[in-house]
């Protein structure tokens, strides 16, 4: 959500909980569900098409979050 609140145009959340539902929710509540894409799905086997440069990307952190930097 910070992302998104700092001007992010999209931000991909993925999350393999039934958390994925409230993250959702939050998103919409704070009119950012045109930003913020909910991925539910282990990080591991989501998979997405992403159409732009990649200018930074650091390695899946211990919880196993992977931060993009377009």
């Amino acid at each position: 959500m910070f992302a998104a609140q700092l001007g992010a145009k999209k931000v991909y959340a993925v999350e393999a909980s039934e958390m994925a539902h409230n993250i959702r929710k939050v998103a919409q509540d704070n009119n950012l569900q045109e930003v913020v894409q909910v991925l539910h799905g282990k990080v591991e086997e989501v998979s997405f098409k992403l159409y732009a440069p990649c200018y930074n990307c650091t390695p899946p952190l211990p919880n196993g979050a992977i931060n993009v930097t377009l």
